[in-house]
């Protein structure tokens, strides 16, 4: 086999798993919407409770600044 037809081989199997898991994903959305309303709600909440909390610590080092700016990136990621 080619070495480009190997690469092309293991570039599609290496594709195929993440878009396999987007399809099951997008089906679960498809059967039941109010699973899309909790997982746009779930951030929100973390960045709340988690970002008041986690601020208040007196542990971190205020150098790096507020805690929310480290965690908000993170959790909307």
């Amino acid at each position: 086999m080619p070495e480009t037809q190997r690469l092309s081989s293991a570039m599609g199997a290496y594709l195929a798993q993440p878009l396999a898991v987007a399809d099951a994903e997008l089906r679960k959305l498809r059967h039941d919407p109010w699973e899309l309303a909790s997982r746009a709600i779930q951030p929100v909440l973390w960045l709340l409770l988690f970002g008041n909390v986690m601020a208040r610590v007196r542990g971190l080092s205020p150098r790096t600044g507020p805690y929310l700016d480290f965690l908000a990136p993170g959790i909307l990621a």
